[in-house]
């Protein structure tokens, strides 16, 4: 089942960010979902007439294997609220890295922190060979290998 996340929007709340959102399976519009950044889980306003759609979506998630709960201590069951959240975040940090290609290189090394980056001050369309290199060269000086160059994520997009 394809998720994708629409119209997504975060504020500050008290316990995180407040964000709200149009949640899309397999294309269809399903259901608008918004978390109020207080803590608890986020509201599911579903569509009319998306019932099966919704059941599919369920069926989907109970099919999940179980995953780590907190740094690998405990496996549970994924829910429709944990799925959903871990969708718009990932939307919400791919909005964010698409914002700082647009005037930076952006690179992550292997082993780095999940959402630790690493930037430089320079437009990559154009140059992307000699950046390529540069981030190498960083990296070998630092005695890392690279995991990821964000910028060619957005680059094959855009293509």
């Amino acid at each position: 089942m394809k998720l994708t996340i629409k119209n997504y929007r975060s504020c500050a709340g008290n316990e995180g960010n407040a964000w709200s959102c149009t949640l899309y399976l397999d294309g269809k519009r399903a259901a608008k979902v918004s978390y109020d950044g207080n803590g608890g889980a986020p509201m599911f306003l579903w569509e009319k007439g998306r019932t099966e759609l919704r059941r599919a979506f369920q069926a989907y998630i109970d099919s999940l294997p179980k995953r780590p709960l907190l740094d690998g201590e405990e496996m549970v069951a994924p829910d429709m609220e944990w799925i959903v959240e871990e969708a718009a975040n990932e939307h919400a940090e791919n909005k964010r890295l698409k914002r700082w290609c647009r005037t930076q290189l952006v690179y992550r090394y292997e082993g780095d922190p999940k959402g630790s980056y690493i930037t430089a001050k320079a437009k990559w369309e154009g140059n992307e060979d000699l950046l390529r290199a540069q981030v190498a060269k960083w990296a070998e000086a630092d005695g890392k290998v690279v995991a990821e160059i964000i910028n060619e994520r957005f680059a094959k997009e855009a293509a």
